[in-house]
């Protein structure tokens, strides 16, 4: 019997030779149940390394929704290729929490910062408004 219950968490898996680097498709079933409450504001993705990431969506002509702005960014930050595994946990309106994991089935080593950010300093930039946070954590704007 199916389940009328809406999902809370899906993944991607990266399965082919010539990765998509330039959008990631949000499956159809998690959609579904969330189209309206995403749609309201830009995706933010928290990476298990604690980095904020606020990316864009984009719907195609076929009703698929895509993340699209800033993807590019984020997957070569993280080095997304081939074998890897990204798993989205919903944590409410359009804020995802995002595990990734490489071939060999264990979470990457995540990088450090761009270079390009400012340095931070015990884990907050002082430059950075209260308005560019979440829960004390920092975003990257690309």
């Amino acid at each position: 019997m199916p389940s009328h219950r809406k999902p809370t968490n899906f993944y991607t898996a990266i399965l082919s030779g010539s990765v998509n680097k330039t959008s990631l498709r949000i499956p159809n079933r998690f959609i579904r149940g969330h189209r309206k409450q995403i749609l309201l504001n830009d995706v933010i993705l928290i990476v298990s390394d604690d980095k904020v990431w606020q990316l864009g969506w984009m719907i195609s002509g076929d009703g698929k929704l895509w993340v699209q702005k800033g993807w590019p960014e984020f997957a070569n930050h993280y080095r997304i290729g081939y074998g890897h595994l990204l798993l989205f946990k919903h944590m409410g309106k359009s804020m995802f929490h995002v595990t990734i994991f490489d071939s060999s089935n264990c979470e990457i080593n995540y990088p450090p910062p761009p270079s390009k950010c400012p340095k931070l300093q015990k884990g907050i930039d002082q430059s950075v408004t209260q308005d560019d946070q979440i829960g004390g954590k920092i975003l990257f704007f690309y």
